[in-house]
């Protein structure tokens, strides 16, 4: 079960959660307000609705980690999952990657031809090299505002300050932190930045 107030994994058999120190009986939990959607509460009682605005929630897969990342395109409040971060990484190297793949291979395919050798053995027309390749600029740009904002809102997360996702102006050290992101868990219970994931969907 999980705590109705802060969204933590309790006991079925626990009187209070451990974490933000609740009543777990029913009539004695304080949901908090339903209109601020960074009040201790708030997640639990909005998670009927189809809007994760009001909810961090761990998305039940890739799905809905994109459907999150994309509703928030520019909102980099609340807090973002291990989950929410990885399925949306793991998006980005596919979507990006696939494209950028083919137009590397028809590339090096022709230029190969033009000295005897070859990848394929079929002519690849150059349109082939431009378009995928232009294809993946235009999708990244799409992708920019809510890869920034997952950034922000996975260091939420974590308890840091958003303004630590200027490290991905940093080239190298910017990938780094990405992967750092991914493998850290997210601070138990409530933080600065609001409730934890809950551990359900709120598309339910």
């Amino acid at each position: 079960m999980f705590c109705p107030r802060c969204g933590y994994e309790v006991s079925d058999v626990d009187k209070f959660c451990m974490y933000c120190g609740a009543a777990l009986d029913a009539k004695g939990v304080d949901f908090g307000d339903a209109t601020n959607p960074f009040d201790v509460g708030a997640q639990t009682q909005n998670a009927s609705i189809d809007d994760d605005e009001r909810a961090n929630v761990v998305p039940s897969g890739p799905w809905d980690a994109c459907k999150i990342c994309f509703r928030k395109y520019f909102n980099g409040r609340g807090r973002a999952s291990q989950a929410e971060y990885g399925y949306w990484l793991g998006f980005l190297a596919l979507t990006l990657g696939v494209p950028l793949a083919i137009a590397a291979l028809a590339f090096f395919d022709i230029a190969l031809k033009a000295d005897g050798g070859e990848i394929f053995p079929f002519d690849v027309p150059p349109i082939v090299c431009i378009a995928p390749f232009y294809c993946a600029q235009i999708w990244g740009a799409a992708c920019l505002f809510p890869t920034i904002y997952v950034v922000v809102r996975r260091l939420h997360d974590l308890n840091y300050t958003g303004w630590f996702a200027l490290a991905l102006l940093l080239g190298w050290i910017g990938m780094i932190l990405l992967a750092v992101l991914a493998a850290i868990p997210g601070t138990p219970g409530p933080n600065r930045f609001g409730p934890p994931p809950a551990a359900r969907s709120v598309y339910q």
